[in-house]
């Protein structure tokens, strides 16, 4: 088994604890794992014995809710984890990832969908000192007629400590959320991919918009712009797709690991 969703929406019962033993006794690793709440805003709380097992070999984990863990949980051994999602309802990263540096040291990849007004002050604390040893960011804005002022000048803080990032994606944002997310970054990418909506007509980036992003001083030695279509993921993003938007954002990594034009 590669990936595993708990829903947290559908109740931590003890019918579940005991699958998840089930799991650990048959030694399965996992190399996925969401905590994913559906039904509710409240605050779920993992056993000790079962968290140590859930994390030890994942690589890629995604938050979706706030996660309780007991004050004295420890990991004997560091993290294998590369890959970070941070849904929109999370106020606060678990303890078992901090610091980062000793805990997660090969976490070099944070995707981040902070609608709803932006990160909250411990959250956004939390993923500043993370910020020095991200070089792949990816940014979901939510959808154009929610609005987003807020949220994109909410990210100000993370993405100027943000030093090592060469690979930037942005999922919808308008040419002003796009000037400004890029006049944040403090160094040169190499990558940048902007996912649409095909709905979203009225904030195409013209000729004009397009010169201004990239005469900004992060997009000095830009090797490859990608803007591929979107619309196939909206179920995802809105909720009523699964993973969401994250594992299909995962695979435009690969496919633009393979891709050599700048423009196409």
């Amino acid at each position: 088994m590669k990936s595993l969703a708990l829903d947290f929406g559908r109740q931590y019962s003890s019918a579940l604890a005991d699958q998840l033993a089930i799991l650990k006794a048959k030694g399965v690793v996992l190399q996925e794992l969401s905590f994913v709440l559906t039904s509710s805003r409240e605050t779920v709380r993992v056993l000790n014995a079962l968290l140590a097992w859930l994390v030890q070999g994942v690589r890629r984990l995604e938050l979706d809710t706030s996660t309780q863990i007991d004050e004295n949980f420890t990991l004997s051994t560091k993290l294998l984890l590369d890959t970070l999602r941070i849904g929109s309802l999370v106020p606060e990263l678990p303890s078992f990832l901090l610091p980062f540096s000793s805990a997660a040291p090969r976490l070099t990849c944070l995707e981040l969908q902070p609608w709803g007004g932006g990160l909250t002050p411990t959250l956004k604390a939390s993923l500043c000192e993370l910020a020095p040893q991200i070089t792949d960011l990816t940014i979901g804005l939510p959808p154009f007629f929610e609005g987003r002022d807020p949220t994109v000048s909410s990210l100000e803080s993370l993405l100027r400590a943000c030093t090592s990032v060469t690979v930037l994606r942005i999922v919808n944002p308008r040419p002003s959320d796009l000037k400004q997310i890029l006049s944040f970054l403090p160094n040169c990418v190499a990558l940048v991919a902007i996912f649409r909506f095909e709905m979203v007509i009225f904030y195409d980036l013209t000729p004009t918009h397009l010169a201004e992003v990239l005469d900004l001083p992060c997009m000095a030695q830009l090797r490859r712009w990608r803007m591929p279509q979107m619309a196939r993921w909206w179920g995802a993003m809105s909720g009523g797709g699964g993973r969401g938007v994250a594992s299909s954002l995962s695979s435009e990594r690969d496919r633009a690991s393979r891709r050599r034009t700048l423009l196409h």
